[in-house]
């Protein structure tokens, strides 16, 4: 334990000083035969010390003697020994010396204190020195309030505290004090006391409510939460479990509500412009669910309130993230989906895996948006191009290549599109952003225009949303080779087995919308 050490002040220090230079018939501080050496004893204790429970500091004084001197300890606790003085007496070698009092840990409910006599032959001045021990911290609080929830009318229920010092009792949240009301609000304590608290609840006429309270002491604090009923407003846990995993598709979800309250509201919590025309029609709400066409989930929640804008019920939901498939490289066998690769940016695509991630469905003219959030390779290409098992009689194909720096696909090899089973419209062109500056690229958007214009444009956007590069071709078309059709669509993936580990992509989102 440490040892705090009581410093003299200097004028105690002083007199210590000049009474023992004053012992020159002295040795080693034993009594000489002369007048002037008149037995005298001198200390710097306190007359009081106050101790912890447990763990507490020692206590150190000096004292000092020209006679032999002796300190005697007295208590009325049971435990004789707890209050422990070093050395007890003076040595025969010296009369001046460093007293440390120690103390054994209070285990009992109670303070107890012992007395400290110093006392020197032939001096009749004793000094007396009292020592407090705090008792083992006891704070306690149970009753009916604590267990049980209040009816929906209010009444008045019990805290039952039990403490062995002062303690005070606050709200958490001050407004809960205009509902919930305390006969007491503190004690003060120097013994085991136990002290009966009414605690009163006004009548609810809202959804049920909560209240948390803090019991303290100067050592210890108990929290105490209070609840009342209410009016009913919440969804079953059956119910709950269905909106967990929304599908990735958009469409109108409805959900059964619990609750005998004629006027009650339901908001979107924080941002979620996904969830949209929320409606409350009786006993149940209503939302439109855009569709995910991201690569991870997301999660939002709706929170059902009282007339007077209350929170009364919290309703967790979770939208699958857009659908896609882990394809092989140059066909349709599905590969197992590596652990790890979800990230909140989006879905990790390595550069030596074995599959490419390939997205549902074969459109008709229209515009296809990929987000990316990062690509990190310096020459081995990364690929968005049409599926292996694309028809191409109906539906178009392109190849789009981002750091095709070392000529591994032959000829510009940047971009380039098919026409549907009869040759290239647009045979391979040179786009430098694709090449030069693809880290810098957020959103590629593909448009293939209406069938009497026929234009075929390709952009490329940073993550400011400027245009880093557009590219134009215009093509005839006949438009019944551009019907939307089961099967693949796009896939993205890094071209040959000439990447590794060092590269990845981080793939956010894909979007078809055809055109109207």
């Amino acid at each position: 334990m440490k040892t705090i050490m009581k410093n003299m002040s200097l004028a105690l220090w002083a007199v210590v000083v000049s009474f023992l230079l004053s012992l020159t018939a002295c040795q080693d501080y034993s009594i000489d035969s002369q007048a002037e050496g008149s037995p005298k004893l001198v200390t710097d204790a306190l007359e009081q010390y106050n101790a912890l429970a447990t763990h507490a500091d020692n206590v150190a004084f000096l004292v000092s003697a020209n006679t032999p001197w002796e300190i005697t300890v007295t208590t009325e606790d049971a435990d004789k020994d707890w209050c422990k003085v070093t050395p007890g007496s003076s040595s025969t070698s010296s009369l001046v010396a460093e007293v440390i009092v120690s103390f054994k840990d209070n285990e009992s409910n109670l303070t107890r204190e012992a007395t400290l006599t110093l006392s020197a032959e032939e001096v009749a001045e004793k000094k007396i020195i009292k020592i407090i021990q705090d008792s083992k911290a006891d704070l306690y609080v149970t009753g009916d309030a604590k267990n049980q929830e209040f009816v929906k009318a209010g009444e008045a229920k019990n805290l039952l505290i039990r403490a062995n010092r002062d303690w005070t009792i606050s709200y958490v949240k001050e407004s809960d004090k205009s509902w919930l009301h305390l006969s007491k609000y503190e004690a003060s304590l120097n013994t085991l006391t136990e002290t009966m608290v009414k605690v009163t609840a006004d009548a609810n006429e809202e959804a049920k409510r909560e209240a948390e309270l803090i019991v303290k002491t100067a050592t210890q604090e108990i929290k105490v939460n209070i609840l009342q009923k209410g009016a009913k407003l919440e969804v079953t846990p059956e119910e709950l479990e269905k909106v967990t995993s929304l599908p990735a598709e958009s469409g109108v979800v409805v959900i059964p509500v619990n609750t005998d309250m004629a006027n009650w509201n339901a908001v979107v919590k924080g941002e979620a412009d996904w969830i949209k025309n929320l409606k409350v029609d009786n006993k149940q709400i209503s939302f439109e669910l855009d569709q995910n066409i991201v690569l991870f989930p997301r999660s939002a929640e709706i929170a059902l309130t009282t007339a007077s804008g209350t929170e009364a019920f919290l309703i967790p939901l979770t939208q699958s993230h857009a659908t896609f498939y882990c394809y092989g490289k140059g066909n349709t066998t599905e590969v197992a989906m590596p652990e790890g690769r979800f990230t909140e940016r989006g879905f990790k695509l390595m550069g030596n895996d074995e599959f490419r991630v390939a997205f549902p469905n074969t459109y008709k003219r229209g515009t296809f948006v990929w987000e990316i959030d990062l690509v990190t390779t310096d020459e081995h290409p990364f690929t968005i191009t049409g599926a292996s098992n694309y028809d191409l009689s109906k539906v178009p194909n392109t190849h789009i290549n981002f750091a095709s720096n070392k000529n591994v696909v032959t000829g510009p090899n940047d971009w380039r599109v098919n026409n549907g089973g009869k040759g290239w419209w647009l045979t391979w062109q040179k786009v430098n952003v694709l090449k030069k500056q693809y880290k810098d690229i957020k959103k590629v958007e593909l448009t293939f225009g209406e069938a009497s214009q026929g234009d075929i444009t390709l952009k490329l956007y940073n993550a400011a949303g400027e245009v880093l590069a557009e590219k134009k071709h215009t093509a005839g078309t006949e438009d019944e080779k551009w019907v939307k059709a089961e099967g693949m669509s796009y896939s993205m993936y890094f071209h040959g087995n000439f990447a590794d580990e060092n590269d990845y992509c981080i793939i956010k989102s894909f979007k078809a919308v055809p055109l109207p």
